[in-house]
């Protein structure tokens, strides 16, 4: 991945919670990564958070 990322990308990236968001920047600082695979780790971000929503409501 270049260094700049999709607008897109950007929003969803920044849309995360600040903890996961810092980590996400991190990971993009340190290695490359393309967008498919950043969209696919977002996904999984996004799909844990809302598991970890779930389970607090139950």
């Amino acid at each position: 991945m270049s260094n700049q990322l999709a607008p897109s990308m950007f929003t969803r990236v920044m849309s995360l919670p600040e903890n996961e968001r810092a980590d996400v920047l991190e990971m993009l600082g340190a290695l490359t990564v393309d967008e498919a695979k950043l969209s696919i780790i977002l996904e999984e971000i996004t799909a844990d958070l809302e598991n970890r929503k779930d389970d607090i409501r139950h």
